[in-house]
């Protein structure tokens, strides 16, 4: 399986389908099963060298957290990239999934998982929440996301306390 480099396989492809006299070749690094190698050892260390070189997005990068928490020290860790994706590795699987279906842009998500990490109960409520803020203003910054999800925690929920005639409920 080619788990990086399908850009070039493609191209080489390419090249000999239009001209059959052609030999493209690629330099390949082989991960043999045999050596102990897993198609999920693979995955990780495709995923690893785009974060690396920016090409992945905060999506994968949250992939690659939630699998392998310890991989965050081998991140560069000024990276926006991965600052992003370590916010989305927080969320719930609920969450996590909503941000995957696309509900929520990522880089506004991400901010539910820096502010709400221990929290994982409020995180799919966040998300709608904040999807329904950036659909009605879909210039939503990622600050203005940040206050509007501090703002949403503090708010009292219906299943808080709530004081009645015949004692607390």
């Amino acid at each position: 399986w080619i788990v990086d480099g399908h850009h070039r396989v493609d191209l080489a492809r390419r090249i000999k389908a239009a001209d059959p006299a052609q030999n493209p070749r690629l330099a390949a690094m082989v991960l043999d099963e045999a050596a102990g190698w897993t198609a999920a050892d693979a995955r990780f260390r495709a995923a690893m060298r785009n974060i690396s070189e920016g090409t992945g997005t905060p999506i994968d990068v949250a992939k690659v957290l939630r699998s392998r928490p310890d991989a965050l020290a081998e991140l560069p860790p000024n990276s926006a990239l991965v600052r992003q994706g370590a916010g989305l590795a927080r969320l719930s699987d609920a969450a996590f999934g909503m941000v995957v279906n696309q509900i929520l842009p990522a880089r506004l998500a991400a901010v539910i998982g820096e502010i709400a990490g221990r929290r994982p109960e409020l995180h799919a409520q966040l998300v709608q929440f904040l999807a329904r803020a950036a659909e009605k203003d879909p210039r939503l910054t990622v600050e203005e996301a940040r206050f509007i999800a501090r703002d949403a925690m503090s708010a009292p929920t219906a299943e808080e306390h709530v004081a009645d005639l015949f004692g607390g409920q």
